[in-house]
Order: structure tokens, then C-alpha cells, then sequence
């Protein structure tokens, strides 16, 4: 009974705490209570590890949009098992995953350690 008592009282004061909601660039996002981020764009619904704020100093050239990655395989391309970082792979299929059919490695290269498919600018169409 104390338990079940203690559990309300303490959920009572986890609902009762304000969420933690920034805005930036006209997109809010609000904290969840697993410390991750979590935004709509456009109808999608989104959730990361780190709030905008945080990855101003991080830079990424790119020409790509969600649409290219629509229905298509999404490759992580590697060279050796130590190439395989599942934390920002992780992250980047919390973004993309909605849209890509699945996600794959890929070796970079015929001197790839690993059993993948080779992926590289000559041949990304190729499945």
C-alpha cells in the first residue's frame, strides 16, 4: 500500500513539473522526460538526443531533403568493424527512419574488412 502511495505522490510531482520547451528557427522543441528533444515539421513528428542550441557549432554541408530519402535503402558506409557507431546511427535513423525503407552498412571500399556490400560515389544507385 505504501509503495502504490509513494508511487502516486511521486507521479503527482513528475506531471506537476513544467516541460522544458525552447524555440528556435519558428520550431519548438520540448524536453521529454528521457532528456530527449522532440519537434513537428510539416506533420512529421520528430525526437533527438540534442536541442538545436546544442549543435550550432556542428556544420554539415549537404544538397540532400527528406524527399531523396524516401523509400530507399540508407547505407552507413565503413571500412572496418571500427567504423560502426551505433549511438550516431542511432540518431540519425531516429530522424530518418520514418521515411527510409531500412538502413544497411556498407563498405567504402574492395579494402573493407567486413562482409557488405560495396557503396560508394560510383555506385550508390545500385541496390
Amino acid at each position: 500500500v505504501f509503495s502504490t502511495l509513494g508511487y502516486s505522490f511521486y507521479s503527482a510531482d513528475r506531471s506537476e513539473e513544467e516541460s522544458t520547451i525552447i524555440e528556435y528557427n519558428g520550431i519548438e522543441f520540448e524536453q521529454t522526460e528521457y532528456d530527449r528533444w522532440k519537434f513537428e515539421i510539416n506533420g512529421y513528428k520528430f525526437e533527438t538526443f540534442f536541442n538545436p542550441e546544442e549543435t550550432e557549432e556542428i556544420s554539415v554541408i549537404t544538397t540532400k531533403t527528406l524527399q531523396d530519402y524516401n523509400n530507399k535503402i540508407l547505407y552507413f558506409g565503413i571500412d572496418s568493424a571500427e567504423d560502426i557507431s551505433q549511438s550516431g546511427n542511432q540518431e540519425i535513423l531516429n530522424i530518418l527512419g520514418q521515411f527510409i525503407l531500412r538502413s544497411n552498412f556498407a563498405c567504402l571500399s574492395d579494402d573493407c574488412e567486413e562482409d557488405y556490400p560495396i557503396k560508394n560515389c560510383c555506385n550508390l544507385n545500385e541496390t
